[in-house]
């Protein structure tokens, strides 16, 4: 399953006792060494470990240096070279961000540039409901995401769907930038591979964020039940099966058949999984983690608040404005 965080229900389930506490099984070397520190607390709740990850999931960007070059346009390094980018794609004629407002591609684009400005650390805090939110930092982050978004996607971006998105305007190469999680990158077309060249987003100046991260997650999770668990004719049976199914072993078998970065310190071949699942995974690997911040919202609030930040990308309201939206729905002190 997904992670334990309250969008998907199990949060409610380990508070209750369903699921199992397997910290101790976790803090084995042959299973803690998979995963990065940083990463390990995507699989934990109230500081103890409930999933045993299986799978990586981190967040690419990429640039198609064709488009960058016909705009004459440079591809961007630090932030001020970003937000000069915007306008300069436009005016050749192309779209900055292939971008979905309806799905997970604004979300993205949110996290990042949120967490860049104000750390991920304090993100966290503000969509949990322990800090307000219509502060000047968070102002200033989304006024950073509406320089870098609004009006740089495309003009139907409310409407399509992330599959939408690629066939539109991706692999048409009408759009110079994409932003994307790694179980997608299969998506762009085979012959825009060469094309694309790896993006490491920058850190934003003036922002609190002062090393670049990756949003990564252990995204794919196996879990047991406390029953079995505390079953002593079950559990050595259970544990069993858990290992074997994340297991060196397991991960290498994955990355045979093309999954982007399942595990740590496997043999990835560039010629199996393809350059652009490599290069992307090599950048994910290096950096710490940032964490995404809906995994802190609670299941309504986040149904409410997903149309409203395709609302803002949009072009709807001010920053101040959204602002005081998102302290309206997320703060509770």
């Amino acid at each position: 399953y997904w992670r334990p965080d309250p969008a998907y229900g199990l949060d409610k389930m380990i508070d209750s006792g369903l699921i199992a506490d397997l910290t101790e099984m976790a803090s084995q070397p042959e299973i803690k060494e998979l995963f990065a520190e940083s990463e390990w607390e995507t699989a934990s709740r109230n500081g103890k470990i409930y999933g045993i990850p299986y799978k990586m999931f981190y967040i690419f960007i990429l640039a198609n240096k064709d488009v960058f070059a016909k705009a004459n346009v440079e591809i961007p390094e630090t932030w001020e070279e970003w937000l000069a980018a915007m306008p300069a794609l436009k005016n050749a004629g192309f779209i900055p961000w292939g971008s979905s407002l309806k799905g997970d591609h604004g979300i993205r684009l949110f996290d990042l540039v949120f967490a860049r400005t104000v750390t991920n650390e304090r993100a966290l805090n503000m969509f949990a409901g322990n800090e307000p939110i219509d502060v000047p930092e968070a102002v200033q982050a989304l006024k950073n995401l509406q320089d870098l978004v609004v009006g740089n996607v495309p003009e139907d971006a409310i409407a399509i769907d992330n599959d939408a998105v690629y066939a539109k305007y991706i692999n048409t190469e009408k759009a110079a930038l994409i932003i994307d999680g790694s179980f997608n990158i299969n998506k762009i077309a085979p012959e825009l591979e060469d094309k694309m060249v790896v993006i490491d987003f920058p850190l934003i100046t003036g922002g609190a964020q002062t090393e670049r991260r990756v949003e990564k997650d252990l995204t794919s999770l196996i879990y047991a039940s406390a029953a079995a668990w505390n079953d002593p004719d079950k559990r050595p049976y259970v544990e069993e099966l858990m290992k074997r199914l994340t297991s060196r072993e397991a991960g290498q078998a994955m990355a045979d058949l093309k999954v982007p970065m399942p595990t740590k310190g496997l043999n990835v071949d560039p010629k199996v999984v393809g350059r652009l699942a490599y290069e992307t995974q090599e950048l994910a690997l290096k950096a710490d983690a940032n964490r995404w911040l809906l995994k802190v919202m609670e299941a309504e609030k986040r149904k409410k608040f997903e149309p409203m930040l395709a609302g803002f990308l949009n072009g709807e309201g001010t920053p101040e404005e959204f602002a005081k939206s998102l302290h309206d729905l997320f703060y509770t002190k």
